[in-house]
């Protein structure tokens, strides 16, 4: 509770985090999408493994960068990341191009303690009929060897920084397990 003589009303421990589940539209994993009427447009759905329309995965593939959650023992932990669809799997590597501390990122412990992430690219625009996000819910793992170097020249091929540079690594792979998307129009 809150320190006494304390004006501040909330408690001095922070409750777990979890997932709400009241937002609208929330349906338990596993529930069928509604079926849009005949003729209706679709502005957004659920897909498993095996993915999503091609126009949803096309969106998802040409955005330029990503959020990347990850889940730490306080709560999750968002941070941006450039990312290439390649071969099935969303990669991302830890470059140099970008200042960082050091190569062993918070964000590579977070994946080691639990492989589950989430990887959301969107768009933002001032006209809100082009609003669109896509949620990829996978399994983080590093890739090594060959399966890393062909991720490594699909982020080059995506992004001019990468070829004069390319990045060191690790490269990280997520495969997909569920998707979300939404678009205003």
């Amino acid at each position: 509770m809150a320190e006494a003589g304390s004006s501040h009303p909330l408690p001095d421990a922070r409750p777990a985090w979890r997932p709400a589940r009241a937002a609208r539209g929330w349906r338990p994993t596993g529930s069928p999408s509604p079926t849009p009427a005949a003729g209706a447009a679709v502005s957004g759905g659920r897909a498993g493994a095996e993915g999503p329309p091609p126009e949803v995965l096309e969106r998802f593939a040409g955005a330029r960068v990503a959020r990347l959650a990850t889940i730490t023992p306080d709560g999750p932990r968002l941070v941006p990341v450039t990312f290439a669809w390649h071969r099935g799997v969303a990669v991302w590597a830890v470059d140099t191009v970008k200042p960082k501390r050091s190569r062993r990122l918070r964000r590579l412990a977070d994946i080691e303690a639990d492989p589950r992430v989430v990887l959301l690219a969107d768009h933002y625009s001032d006209d809100w009929a082009r609003l669109w996000w896509v949620e990829l819910r996978g399994t983080a793992a590093v890739l090594e060897g060959g399966e890393a170097a062909a991720a490594l020249g699909a982020l080059a091929a995506r992004y001019a920084p990468y070829r004069s540079s390319p990045p060191p690594g690790p490269v990280v792979a997520i495969k997909p397990l569920a998707w979300a998307w939404w678009s205003a129009a």
